[in-house]
């Protein structure tokens, strides 16, 4: 029987919490986390929002906030193009209306 809580959740971030108590059932309580899994959160975050996958996933925010920006930092979002100036003469606008 599922919780409430899982319930709720949606599936990609319900498997994560999933991955993660499996692999801390399997752990000394200071074991650090695998890359694997810092990855995954990560990943988790940008879809599902910080505070949300750091809660679900009983992650330190703050370690997560520095990996999810450290990630932003290595791999630039697409260059977003400016739009440019066109200018525009009275002639051309009322030789079309005449």
């Amino acid at each position: 029987m599922k919780n409430r809580s899982t319930s709720k959740l949606p599936v990609k971030l319900a498997r994560g919490r999933e991955r993660f108590d499996t692999w801390r059932s399997k752990q000394s309580k200071r074991t650090r986390l695998p890359e694997s899994l810092w990855s995954a959160a990560v990943k988790l975050a940008r879809e599902y929002g910080l505070n949300r996958t750091a809660r679900v996933l009983r992650l330190d925010y703050s370690a997560l906030k520095k990996r999810l920006e450290s990630t932003v930092a290595a791999d630039p979002s697409p260059t977003v193009t400016e739009p440019q100036f066109v200018p525009l003469l009275a002639s051309e606008l009322t030789a079309e209306t005449e």
